[in-house]
């Protein structure tokens, strides 16, 4: 198997949350990350990218503090109250 990890870490990670690919593990560890204040726990929806990337611009869209497009699909994705 060929690595091809980026090494960004970013909104649409979570996207196979919305599948059944995920066994239970990989879902915590997901949500773990969603749950980080460092990453992508904020007070503004899911942001593009985790705060902790070293280009995320509070002020940008795709690199940024939030994307409409993005937020939209991940917001029936998100477990509430786990």
């Amino acid at each position: 198997m060929v690595d091809s990890s980026t090494g960004v870490k970013a909104a649409v990670c979570f996207y196979p949350l919305l599948t059944d690919l995920l066994n239970d593990a990989m879902v915590r560890v997901l949500l773990e990350h969603l749950e980080d204040t460092g990453e992508f726990a904020t007070p503004f929806p899911v942001p593009s990218t985790s705060l902790d990337d070293p280009l995320f611009d509070a002020h940008a869209e795709w690199k940024g503090k939030r994307h409409a497009a993005g937020d939209s699909i991940l917001m029936g994705t998100i477990p509430f109250g786990c």
